[in-house]
């Protein structure tokens, strides 16, 4: 219902309502997109839209039974998939008439000397609710040509006439409208950035060429896909204990990283060393009857500071679950010489502390040049009590390495280290 009741204000469209539309649709997809209470599947299907990643998963975030959020994973469901959004639709129709589509984040420096982060997202809207989008709108805009976006200028395209082609453009800026000039058929848009600049919009160009196959996509699984019960890429494990499988401390001793207090292992192999920033521990080595080294962990915690005034508004699960995806992002970009796999997020609450979460494998195939093949990570995100005026928060690394050949999952069991997360205080 509160999903509904604030799409209510920019749909049906009204051109008056399209000052606040983008603002008002990008705060309602935040909502959906990191809503931990709901995600029921509803309806997959096979499609051939991204390569690589064939299979939509549709799933209702927000609990009403109707799906509003998309996603193409790899078949397997083994890979973490950039190719997601949300989406709108009457509740007589599967065809959307609003779809945003992910982009990812990027800086408002309208501010000079106040780099903010935002996140830029793709809308498309089908005004005449003929099954084509005929508008386009985006928030990546450098308006006066200095170099500087900021979050709450907006790009909107038209297809006046509804026949296919863009006719007129226009800036949404501090909510005064200006038109776009148009030069020899082409609309000057002054997208931020330089491959923005190299999208060329020109007049009779068609708008929604990717929306509208997402679209179709959707249209097609909720007729024909069937509900499979499987998780998401990254499943998000709500309230989760972890196992506890380790309870011994002897050797540990107390640290401190600024006002976070803990105890590492030490001796005994291991070797540990405090920073301005960060505290490590190395050590816990294991080796076969031959004495080849097996196994071998890491505990690494770092003090990380968010000083933009932009995560004051946020909620500290908002900023965890942000934080995570852009880690996710980082761990994908081209040149890594890694694949991730068994990637999970999600909240586990360890005495009186809660852990914002990432799991995952790194997998080495060809094995690093040390003999890595396969290493167990745990991101641990905490926040101290006085985050909101501090900005200050904390990871907590946990790594087991493997150096032979394979290892099950039980050899790259991380309980031992995970007793860490049971000794912290503020």
């Amino acid at each position: 219902m509160y999903i509904s009741r604030h799409m209510e204000k920019v749909w049906p469209w009204r051109e008056s309502a399209r000052f606040d539309a983008f603002e008002i649709v990008t705060d309602m997809s935040n909502k959906l997109r990191h809503s931990t209470a709901f995600g029921n599947e509803v309806a997959t299907l096979m499609t051939d839209s991204f390569e690589g990643f064939p299979l939509l998963v549709l799933t209702d975030q927000d609990g009403n039974e109707q799906a509003d959020f998309y996603a193409y994973y790899d078949e397997q469901r083994q890979k973490t998939t950039l190719e997601f959004g949300v989406f709108f639709t009457d509740p007589e129709s599967n065809a959307p008439y609003w779809l945003v589509f992910n982009s990812g984040p990027a800086f408002d420096n309208s501010d000079p000397g106040n780099l903010t982060v935002y996140w830029v997202n793709y809308q498309f809207v089908d005004r005449n609710r003929d099954g084509r989008f005929d508008t386009y709108a985006v928030n990546n805009v450098d308006f006066d040509g200095d170099g500087r976006g900021s979050k709450s200028d907006v790009l909107w395209l038209f297809d006046e006439n509804f026949d296919g082609g863009l006719d007129r453009g226009e800036h949404i800026i501090d909510g005064v409208s200006h038109d776009i000039p148009i030069v020899e058929g082409e609309l000057q848009t002054r997208r931020l950035g330089e491959h923005a600049y190299e999208q060329k919009f020109h007049v009779g160009d068609p708008i929604g060429v990717l929306a509208d196959v997402i679209s179709a996509d959707i249209q097609n699984t909720l007729t024909k896909g069937r509900t499979t019960g499987n998780p998401p890429a990254v499943p998000y494990l709500s309230s989760y204990t972890f196992p506890n499988k380790a309870d011994d401390l002897v050797g540990w001793q107390d640290y401190q990283l600024e006002n976070l207090k803990l105890r590492l292992p030490t001796g005994d192999g291991w070797s540990n060393e405090l920073s301005e920033n960060a505290l490590s521990a190395v050590g816990g080595r294991r080796f076969d009857g031959a004495g080849a080294l097996l196994t071998a962990d890491a505990i690494i915690v770092a003090k990380d500071t968010m000083m933009n005034p932009i995560f004051g508004d946020w909620v500290i699960e908002e900023l965890a679950t942000r934080y995570r995806e852009w880690e996710i992002h980082n761990m994908q970009v081209e040149g890594v010489d890694y694949s991730l796999g068994n990637v999970q997020m999600g909240d586990t609450v360890i005495g009186e502390h809660t852990f914002h979460f990432l799991t995952h494998f790194h997998l080495y195939d060809p094995p690093l040049g040390n003999g890595i093949t396969r290493v167990r990570q745990e991101l641990h995100l905490v926040f101290p009590p006085d985050f909101a005026k501090s900005h200050v928060f904390y990871q907590i690394f946990l790594m087991r390495y493997c150096l032979q050949e394979q290892c099950d999952n039980d050899e790259l069991e991380v309980s031992y280290l995970r007793q860490v997360l049971g000794q912290i205080s503020f």
